[in-house]
């Protein structure tokens, strides 16, 4: 478990560098000191999944919220949750969540928002 501090230490850099769409996991290993492969795998024991999956959920959390509480056009959505663009955005969002974000802003977008 020696390897729990550094990787709390990269959670915490990932939530607050998620928006960076230049943000790797390379990058990430690399600010931790570990090689690639040695923190990917420090990550999954400490995690259960995976630091690209992490970094994943962190993007498309942000972008539910905005596609739950805004009216910002898909593309601007992609772009300040970290995605490089639309087409990724879309791609992942439907893999992931099950349905398109236009889709899932019809159905959860509050009133008024």
């Amino acid at each position: 478990k020696q390897y729990a501090t550094r990787i709390k230490k990269m959670i915490v850099y990932m939530n607050e560098h998620f928006r960076d769409p230049n943000l790797t996991i390379a990058k990430i290993a690399e600010s931790s000191g570990y090689s690639l492969s040695h923190f990917s795998k420090a990550f999954k024991l400490y995690m259960g999944h995976s630091p690209i999956s992490h970094l994943n959920r962190l993007r498309l959390s942000e972008a539910r919220y905005l596609l739950h509480t805004t009216h910002l056009p898909f593309k601007e959505i992609a772009l300040q949750c970290g995605f490089k663009n639309i087409s990724t955005f879309t791609e992942s969002f439907k893999q992931s969540i099950g349905i398109l974000p236009k889709d899932y802003r019809k159905k959860y977008q509050t009133p008024n928002s």
